[in-house]
């Protein structure tokens, strides 16, 4: 019996082992839809804002529980943010465009479910706001922002991949001198185009 358990021991130790000597590389594309609630830190009023792009991601998995995932995406959303004056409270909305570019650590739970965390910098190319009121030009503006990345992955089969994520917003963006934070939901759809398998020391 003690016998037995030993060798079912090492059996199990060298599956884990040559497990662990896997390494697997994924390259592929996605779209995405995001719902972003802005906030103001003086005003109590909440804007949400809705916006989609696509992009492509690279991820490498390892020991078939670890893994990390990298993207690019392009992006553009409606803003609807309210701004504060000395005086007066005025509205602007418009549009913005970002490319969004997230890097998260994945740990996986089987082959179909990851838990996902890390960070994603968000980079602003174009803006066009329209106001209601007289805003100086120098106190809005295009910010770049960054945030905290927490989501779940899934697997569908073998090139699909279905993601929700929450982001929260470390930086103040919207406005220059009236920085809003902002947290945002956000569902994509990827589809593997490449991937590779590969055993170390062979």
């Amino acid at each position: 019996m003690i016998k037995r358990l030993f060798i079912l021991m090492v059996l199990s130790f060298s599956a884990l082992s040559l497990d662990a000597q896997v390494i697997k590389t994924s390259f592929g594309i996605k779209g995405a839809g995001t719902g972003t609630i802005i906030s103001t830190p003086k005003d109590a009023t909440f804007a949400v804002s809705a916006g989609g792009g696509g992009g492509a991601f690279f991820g490498v998995k390892i020991a078939n529980f670890l893994g990390v995932q990298a993207e690019a995406l392009y992006t553009k959303q409606t803003i609807n943010y309210n701004y504060e004056s000395l005086d007066d409270i005025s509205t602007y909305h418009g549009t913005q465009t970002y490319i969004l570019i997230p890097a998260v650590a994945q740990l996986w739970l089987g082959r179909s479910v990851a838990f996902e965390f890390g960070v994603q910098k968000a980079v602003g190319r174009e803006e066009r706001i329209i106001a209601t009121n007289n805003i100086p030009k120098d106190a809005v503006g295009l910010q770049d922002y960054n945030s905290i990345v927490a989501g779940i992955n899934f697997n569908l089969g073998n090139v699909g991949v279905l993601d929700f994520r929450y982001l929260n917003g470390i930086d103040g963006t919207y406005s220059k001198e009236n920085p809003g934070a902002t947290q945002s939901f956000q569902v994509s759809l990827g589809f593997r185009l490449f991937s590779s398998k590969k055993h170390l020391f062979k």
